[in-house]
């Protein structure tokens, strides 16, 4: 299924649901799990702990290569729990431990031949290739294509500047955990402490192979994956917008927006998405700029695609909190008070055309604006006089243009005129 048909919330919008994911009962149980053996590790003596301690990451990482292969083919949701993984995935903890080592090994040769600066830059540069490594690595099951420079620039140039995006989240991740033990320690006894240190470790390592899943399952086109799962519920635009209203009913309003503004950057022609957006920030005092800015881009193929009417409300909602708000382009201005003047929404019309030519100076289209005035002024506020002096006007500007038309209305005004004239009255 194509992108067009599906559409898949960018993975910055999900930072709640990675969050979240560990909770789910399959995975907090592996989390509690990961704590309650790391307390039990304490009592081994050291050459036994040390091996122990391995085990249990082979089978946290076990496990989190599962969650990571598994989100990258599209089963984000607990319902789809009937997933087989295309290698098993048994040894990929012992190659992504040989991955590390090959990495390490390769920053200290840096440092010893070109010194300490040149070993810490290479080490920033395997550090940025770290998540592609891991990646290629759980999809592919191959050691040497999450190896290969080759094949991790090719992963991080499908995806683009958001991989550094990821890198970065992956990082603070990271720090996070370290942090949290750092809080606890002085407060924890020791046991209470490995415990949570080794939920914690768990923790942030789903939240990691987690995000670095959905990001592949986002990217799956460039990438060249096929999801197996491409019809998720909530990805659906419909369910995107309970979505947004479900955040709005808990007062996660920060986080509406964030997603609301994913959706336009994924849709930036969805009707729906920068409806949903418009009126989001109409309801926000504090996004006033936001609000201008979103409908300075959306009005001029909303004018040019969208002859419902939803313009004109859009642009009498801007009125309400920025009063001078107009159309960036005359002819758009034009567009719309003419779709105004056809939908007798006449005051609107009459805002749109007011001071046209001091808005748009020298525009092309300013005595068809003038024109357009000429018969708001006729035929609803019954203005002759004004009416007159604006044809008037429009015959001395413009004296090669809409000659037929100044015409047409010249004489409509003649004839209002002699109409509008009572006989007077003589006595008999």
């Amino acid at each position: 299924m194509s992108s067009d048909a599906v559409r898949i919330a960018p993975y910055w919008s999900r930072f709640g649901e990675f969050l979240r994911y560990p909770l789910r009962l399959e995975a907090l149980a592996a989390c509690l799990a990961a704590g309650v053996f790391s307390v039990a590790l304490e009592f081994f003596f050291s050459p036994l702990k040390l091996l122990m301690q391995v085990l249990l990451w082979v089978a946290v990482l076990r496990y989190a290569f599962s969650v990571l292969e598994r989100t990258a083919y599209g089963y984000l949701d607990d319902r789809f729990m009937l997933f087989e993984s295309l290698h098993g995935g048994r040894h990929l903890p012992y190659k992504h431990f040989v991955a590390i080592v090959a990495g390490v090994v390769a920053g200290v040769l840096a440092a010893m031949l070109g010194g300490p600066h040149f070993g810490g830059l290479v080490g920033v540069l395997l550090g940025v290739c770290w998540p592609a490594s891991i990646m290629v690595l759980a999809i592919t099951n191959n050691l040497g294509w999450s190896l290969s420079p080759l094949r991790l620039w090719a992963v991080m140039h499908a995806i683009g500047m958001p991989y550094l995006g990821l890198v970065a989240c992956l990082l603070l991740i990271t720090s996070a955990s370290g942090g949290l033990i750092s809080l606890l320690e002085p407060v924890l006894p020791a046991w209470l402490l490995w415990m949570a240190g080794g939920a914690a470790a768990a923790y942030f390592t789903l939240v990691m192979f987690r995000m670095m899943g959905y990001v592949i399952y986002q990217y799956h086109e460039p990438l060249g994956l096929q999801p197996r799962v491409t019809a998720v519920a909530e990805e659906a635009p419909q369910d995107a917008a309970r979505h947004i209203a479900a955040l709005l009913r808990e007062g996660r309003n920060p986080e509406a927006l964030v997603l609301a503004r994913a959706e336009v950057a994924e849709q930036p022609a969805s009707r729906e998405a920068n409806l949903r957006l418009h009126r989001l920030l109409l309801a926000m005092p504090d996004e006033a700029e936001a609000l201008l800015a979103h409908a300075r881009a959306w009005l001029p193929g909303l004018i040019a695609n969208d002859r419902s009417g939803l313009a004109l409300e859009v642009i009498e909602a801007l009125w309400r909190s920025a009063p001078d708000f107009r159309p960036q382009q005359g002819a758009e201005a034009l567009a719309l008070a003419q779709l105004a003047y056809e939908r007798r929404r006449f005051d609107t019309a009459a805002r749109l055309l007011k001071g046209f030519d001091r808005h748009y100076p020298g525009h092309r289209d300013t005595a068809a604006a003038y024109l357009l005035a000429v018969r708001l002024l006729i035929e609803q506020r019954h203005d002759y006089d004004q009416a007159e002096r604006l044809l008037a006007g429009l015959k001395r500007r413009f004296p090669d243009q809409l000659r037929e038309e100044v015409a047409r209305q010249e004489a409509l005004l003649a004839r209002l005129r002699a109409v509008s004239r009572v006989p007077e009255r003589t006595g008999v």
